[in-house]
């Protein structure tokens, strides 16, 4: 629950930068080993994209480069980024 409600915090923010240091950090902290975390952290950046949804494609476009990338987590995140943009 306190990654949901921090991407509704991020999604209140209007400072760009600040936003996407924190998606940053968040999905580094989170345990993508877990699903409730994955599941939490996809769901966070779901509730930010409503506001920022540039910020969030590009956190997650710098994820995609990564070495070390959970796929299944990866399209979580894109999965509820698109749903938030479309539906």
């Amino acid at each position: 629950m306190f990654v949901l409600s921090t991407g509704a915090v991020f999604a209140a923010v209007a400072e760009t930068r600040f936003v996407r240091m924190g998606l940053q950090n968040m999905f580094v902290e989170t345990d993508h080993s877990s699903l409730l975390e994955s599941r939490g952290c996809a769901l966070a950046f779901k509730a930010c994209a409503v506001k920022h949804l540039a910020a969030c494609i590009e956190v997650l476009e710098e994820v995609l480069k990564g070495v070390c990338v959970c796929v299944r987590v990866c399209v979580y995140m894109c999965v509820y980024v698109y749903r938030c943009t479309y539906t």
